[in-house]
């Protein structure tokens, strides 16, 4: 995927650059694999749209270290499990 050095090193000059770089990089596969996960469009969608504001508005990569590849994926599949159990209680629920 993408160097992360190279984002990560832009986002120290301009914020907005790199996270729409980290955007236009990730988000593709990101809905991706989300979707394998859940197995539902629009859920997978949202899940990654709702990463990447979390990034924005946490300013998450401002003393990031290390690999973005693995922490983007590591992201959508915790936010994918917490979906699938939020999805089973509602249907233990009903």
């Amino acid at each position: 995927m993408a160097n992360s050095n190279e984002i990560l090193s832009l986002y120290k000059h301009d914020e907005r650059a790199a996270l729409q770089k980290l955007f236009d990089i990730y988000y593709e596969p990101l809905l991706l694999y989300c979707y394998r996960l859940i197995r539902d469009s629009e859920s997978a969608e949202d899940i990654v749209q709702d990463c990447f504001v979390h990034i924005w508005r946490s300013r998450r990569l401002e003393n990031f270290e290390g690999e973005l590849d693995r922490f983007m994926f590591q992201a959508i599949k915790f936010r994918a499990i917490n979906y699938e159990i939020g999805r089973a209680s509602c249907r233990e629920r009903v």
